[in-house]
């Protein structure tokens, strides 16, 4: 019975990240393919993100006053029905005003999903139900990587839609088969209480959820229109697909090594290590020349978001008690999927318009590093608590 939880769950983070591929790395060349221009492309994806911090918040609270318990299971795949409908609009190449509803609808109900699956693991952490997150979260990085290559060499980029829509379905399945696991309604004094009320509790979470938006700025920026840095310097699709191959593979490592590394650093400083080598990565794609440089740059990840990727669940398990699991992972996926998806895509996309992808990488060093040196203050001012 652990066992076939275990395996199910890895299934799940494994599939979620070749979605994930989809509507994240790849859906700049797909747009690009159907034929928007940056400034469009900056203003869909900032919707869609924007969108999603609408959505959650919402969708948390409901989950708290509900009387009956809810299954995450059946949230998941309601996000999932309706992502495979907006999916299938958008296959058939609509106009402008109807391609904005399509990504508006993305954020309400795709962009969110992946914190969602989080709260999966975090619920069944404190059930004491055994799931090893940084060996899932490392197939997911596996997924992407392999997907990452063969989407690469995919000639006509539509087609990935198609790989979308099936991926999509199949997730639903892998979610259907799985445990139930339910957010149970907390008491009466529990659910009154706000956000900013557990902020001043665990005063370390606002640090957290800054440094996160800042550093997430500069990463959204710098990865939507990573493609064109590539073509700046003389490489293809094909190139870019391996970039973000090794991206993907490099946080293999991170992954199996996670748990010696937070025995022997901590949670929060560990964070630490991820917010700096996040801004590393960035500054080595920004002084790039060539496209060996920008596939160095890739490997940087590794400890950069590769950490990120397991460290914000453990963050929030260390940190926060079971009650407000779900709120806090939402609140994670709000500041990097939501506030800076929403930014940093409108942003890069008016940036690329008006400069070129070289100013846009600087930018985003700077977003980068003003969320390490966020973290670093807030982490040093609590030790001195």
């Amino acid at each position: 019975m652990k066992h076939s939880l275990q395996i199910k769950y890895y299934a799940i983070q494994t599939v979620y990240w070749l979605v994930n591929l989809c509507t994240t790395a790849f859906i700049v060349p797909i747009l690009q393919a159907q034929g928007f221009q940056s400034m469009h492309i900056g203003i869909l994806l900032g919707v869609r993100a924007l969108s999603n911090v609408v959505f959650q918040p919402l969708v948390v609270r409901i989950l708290e006053v509900k009387r009956k318990n809810v299954s995450l299971n059946q949230l998941i795949i309601l996000l999932l029905g309706c992502s495979i409908l907006l999916t299938l609009i958008q296959m058939l190449d609509p106009s402008w005003m109807i391609m904005l509803l399509v990504f508006i609808g993305y954020g309400v109900f795709t962009f969110g999903i992946s914190s969602f699956i989080d709260a999966m693991y975090v619920l069944y952490a404190h059930e004491g139900k055994q799931i090893q997150y940084p060996f899932a979260r490392g197939l997911g990085s596996l997924s992407f990587s392999i997907g990452a290559y063969v989407f690469g060499l995919v000639s006509s980029l539509p087609l990935l839609l198609g790989a979308q829509l099936i991926l999509m379905m199949v997730l639903i399945i892998l979610v259907l088969i799985i445990e139930p696991i339910y957010q149970v309604a907390p008491a009466a004094d529990d659910a009154s209480i706000k956000n900013k009320q557990i902020i001043k509790e665990y005063p370390i979470l606002l640090f957290f959820l800054i440094a996160t938006t800042l550093s997430f700025i500069g990463k959204e920026m710098s990865g939507n229109f990573l493609v064109d840095a590539y073509s700046v310097v003389g490489g293809q699709t094909s190139d870019y697909g391996l970039g973000i191959s090794i991206m993907a593979f490099v946080e293999l490592p991170a992954a199996l090594l996670f748990s010696r590394i937070l025995k022997r650093v901590g949670i929060t400083r560990l964070m630490l290590i991820s917010f700096f080598f996040s801004s590393i990565r960035i500054l080595i794609l920004w002084l790039a020349s060539d496209v060996l440089y920008l596939h160095v740059a890739q490997v940087f990840q590794m400890l950069g978001a590769g950490l990120f990727w397991a460290g914000n669940v453990q963050f929030v398990r260390y940190l926060l008690p079971a009650k407000y699991a779900v709120r806090a992972q939402t609140l994670i996926g709000i500041c990097y999927l939501g506030i800076a998806g929403g930014l940093g895509s409108i942003l890069s996309g008016w940036l690329v318009q008006q400069t070129n992808i070289v100013t846009l990488l600087g930018i985003s060093f700077v977003f980068s590093l003003l969320g390490f040196m966020t973290y670093f203050y807030g982490m040093h001012t609590q030790e001195k608590v």
